[in-house]
């Protein structure tokens, strides 16, 4: 699954936040030019930009990005797709809500960590 968080930026339908990878590529890459396609960075350049990350925001997106991974993992799909569409999406803001809380500080307290070295 892709999660995409560019909507507003590209003008994307906001239905379109969430999708399989099949999905994904088949309305945002364009693989009209041969040997062109989309393919996922190597691990080393995740770590990369994982350290770049840290510095350059204090550490915000790499928190962002483990609590959205546990967000995820947390989410009971079955239980979501038995709810109203109103419903899914009050239960999701609540989860995101909680889990999103403190992210500043925890992000800051992370930043003064890696600080502490240099």
């Amino acid at each position: 699954m892709i999660m995409d968080g560019t909507l507003r930026q590209y003008l994307w339908a906001p239905s379109t936040w969430l999708q399989t990878m099949a999905q994904w590529e088949g309305k945002r890459i364009d693989k009209s030019h041969e040997g062109q396609s989309y393919g996922f960075a190597p691990y080393a350049y995740k770590k990369d930009m994982e350290s770049g990350a840290l510095g350059a925001d204090m550490g915000f997106w790499v928190v962002n990005r483990k609590r959205m991974t546990e967000l995820f993992e947390e989410l009971d799909w079955e239980e979501l797709k038995g709810l109203g569409v109103g419903e899914r999406i009050e239960c999701v803001k609540r989860m995101t809500q909680d889990k999103f809380a403190g992210t500043w500080e925890e992000a800051y307290g992370l930043y003064q960590k890696s600080q502490e070295g240099n």
